[in-house]
């Protein structure tokens, strides 16, 4: 598994809440998130199954560009070295890539969902196709 070096800096945005405004999380100097109740918030862990690592490269800046909180993203590049490192539920977000050599991110899904994981998953399909999406999200993807 890699971990980047140095923390991104980044916070999610999700049903229009902007996750990165002064509530709920500030940025500290040291680099962790003060809550807006004054509790000091982690980094937000996130592992990326890619099996391309031009994909983890991109990931990493495109978290790296988000201004606010801060992230810390893992890269495992197997289907099999995916699995292990999901089950052990250290992450607070999964990226699958769609493709992962013989298997797909979808197979990974369903049985990380089947080995009672319960973080949630965002599957990076890169593909045009609805049937695909919403198959996903049947498996458990997060919406």
């Amino acid at each position: 598994m890699t971990t980047t070096n140095e923390p991104l800096r980044g916070g999610p945005i999700a049903d229009g809440v902007d996750f990165t405004s002064p509530t709920p999380a500030t940025a500290r100097r040291d680099g962790t998130r003060e809550s807006h109740l004054g509790r000091v918030v982690d980094p937000i862990r996130i592992i990326l199954v890619d099996d391309d690592e031009d994909d983890f490269i991109e990931t990493r800046d495109i978290l790296a560009d988000i201004p606010g909180g801060r992230y810390s993203l893992d890269w495992v590049d197997s289907y099999e070295d995916g699995l292990q490192a999901v089950t052990r539920q250290e992450h607070d977000l999964c990226l699958f890539d769609f493709r992962l050599g013989m298997r797909t991110g979808l197979h990974l899904l369903r049985e990380v969902v089947a080995r009672g994981v319960r973080t949630p998953v965002v599957l990076l399909t890169g593909q045009s196709d609805r049937e695909i999406d919403l198959e996903a999200m049947r498996a458990g993807a997060f919406e």
